[in-house]
Formats: C-alpha cells, sequence, structure tokens
C-alpha cells in the first residue's frame, strides 16, 4: 500500500489517526482525478442538477475501509467489487434544504412512492448506450439519508463484461419521479484512466 512506509515513520502518532489521515489523502488524490478526467458530469434540469459520477472499485473499495487500512481487506473488497462498473447519481436543489423526497410532494402517499421507486424499481431506468447496443442497469443501491442531507443518491452497477470500456459511454437516466426527462451524459472511455496506485 502506497505511504506504507511513513506510517512506520510516524511512531508517535497513533495508528488509527495515521491511517485516517492516510485514507483522506488518498481518496483526495482519486476525487482530484476523477475531476481532471472529466468523470463527473452535472446537467441542470429546472431547479434540480443531477450530477452523474464514474466510481472506481478501487475508490469505492478505499471508502468502505475503516481508520486502519488492512491491505488483505481492501484487497478483497477491490475483488469483490472488480466484475461490475459502477456510477453515482446524485440529485440535488440548491433552494432545498430539506429532504429532497419530500419536494413537491402532492400527498403522503407519494413521498412513500418515491422512497420505493428508488429503492426497488430505478435500476430499470438507467442504462449506457455504445457502439454495440445498450446495457441495462445490474443492480442499484438508494442510499437513505433520512433528512440528513438535501440530496438523492443512487449507486448504479453495470456488468463489466457487457461494456466495452475502451469506448465512450453514454449514460443514461429516466427521471421519473420529478419528470424532468431523460438525464444523458457522455463519458469518455474509462479504460483510459491513470488511478491513483493502491500497492495491495
Amino acid at each position: 500500500f502506497c505511504c506504507q512506509e511513513n506510517i512506520g515513520e510516524e511512531a508517535s502518532i497513533p495508528k488509527t489517526q495515521v491511517g485516517e489521515t492516510v485514507k483522506k489523502e488518498l481518496i483526495k488524490e482519486f476525487d482530484q482525478v476523477l475531476k481532471e478526467n472529466n468523470l463527473i458530469k452535472t446537467k441542470e434540469v429546472g431547479e434540480l442538477a443531477f450530477t452523474i459520477s464514474y466510481l472506481p472499485h478501487e475508490y469505492l473499495a478505499l471508502k468502505e475501509m475503516g481508520n486502519q487500512i488492512d491491505n488483505e481487506k481492501l484487497k478483497k473488497s477491490m475483488e469483490n467489487y472488480s466484475e461490475l462498473v459502477y456510477f453515482q447519481i446524485q440529485i440535488t436543489n440548491p433552494q432545498q434544504q430539506s429532504e429532497l423526497l419530500k419536494y413537491n410532494l402532492s400527498n403522503a402517499d407519494e413521498y412513500d412512492a418515491r422512497i420505493k421507486y428508488y429503492a426497488f424499481d430505478a435500476d430499470k431506468d438507467i442504462k449506457i448506450s455504445q457502439s454495440e447496443g445498450t446495457t441495462a442497469c445490474a443492480i442499484s443501491h438508494f442510499e437513505r439519508n433520512f433528512d440528513v442531507v438535501p440530496h438523492i443518491r443512487l449507486l448504479a452497477a453495470f456488468e463489466m463484461n457487457k461494456l466495452q470500456l475502451n469506448e465512450d459511454i453514454i449514460f443514461e437516466f429516466q427521471d421519473n419521479v420529478f419528470n424532468k426527462g431523460i438525464i444523458k451524459v457522455k463519458f469518455d472511455p474509462i479504460s483510459q484512466i491513470n488511478l491513483p496506485n493502491l500497492e495491495v
């Protein structure tokens, strides 16, 4: 794992603190790479902003680690993520400071219907288009925030062997909750990205 020698030199600092610092620095490196490679796309439709981000499996595995980064656990986590390609959908409204699921509700039943949709049905409205056709979302995960943060966040995964990683990726999401239509963004080939090195 990179920076491992430096950790050993900081004998006066608790291991948990060192591990947390290293993790934060690595996540910062990944965030910078994603921005530099234009892998975070935001499309504004009316009052809402839809941000689609490509999330490498190394990045997801790293974020899963606690304050102390265990090489074996990190390697296993990376392997668990390695067969899928992940994208994050985040929906925000700069004017909405409370739970976005409650935005423009007509009744309480609609709130429950929105939760059910994002938890169980949103994957049907997510796909990737490439030269050989479209690939459906294999699985999606809805991150419940319970009024803590004013956004809606989904993790969408696609089977890697069904995608052409050396081609452009057209990511499409049909917004059936706020009726903003098809949210479509284009990514350059993700096979050409140089990610921070995790020496596991």
